[in-house]
């Protein structure tokens, strides 16, 4: 479903080194699928059928997102004047 990057890093204390955390990226991925996910859901197809972040049930994280995801000309999550949201199909 996505594709992950794992990075491993290693930390060191007292000059011990032992495996540290893995770091997983495609965090804007999953946040584009959550709120595609959920804006489908709310019936959006259109400007005239857009909803607000909250009547779609965005968590205030993918509320953070939406500005960055709702940018550019190919997104497929559009924004209204108005400050609505839509999911335009392709």
């Amino acid at each position: 479903m996505f594709s992950f990057v794992r990075y491993q890093f290693i930390s060191c204390h007292s000059n011990l080194y032992s495996e540290g955390f893995y770091m997983e990226a495609g965090l804007a991925e999953m946040m584009r699928y959550s709120i595609l996910n959920k804006l489908s859901k709310s019936g959006t197809s259109s400007m005239k059928t857009a909803v607000t972040p909250e009547k779609a049930g965005l968590t205030a994280s993918e509320q953070g997102w939406l500005i960055y995801l709702s940018g550019g000309m190919t997104s497929q999550i559009r924004k209204t004047k108005d400050s609505k949201y839509y999911v335009r199909p392709y």
